[in-house]
């Protein structure tokens, strides 16, 4: 990784052939060069019951938090 980016840090991110380290950084350089798509909510929404479904499969002796 050091080789690809010039750092061992993580989380790291190349953008535009320099890397851009460290979380805020990172969200930071994506809130300004990316706009979100008008249905992120609901897709992040989507997502998660997705999750919590696979979540319950893998553990059924949960309570099942969705219907």
């Amino acid at each position: 990784m050091k080789r690809g980016t010039g750092t061992d840090e993580i989380p790291v991110l190349v953008a535009r052939s320099a890397p851009v380290l460290g979380e805020q950084a990172i969200l930071a350089y994506l809130n300004e060069n990316y706009i979100e798509p008008s249905d992120a909510a609901e897709q992040r929404a989507k997502a998660a019951k997705m999750k919590q479904k696979e979540l319950e499969a893998a553990c059924p002796e949960l309570t099942p938090a969705t219907p």
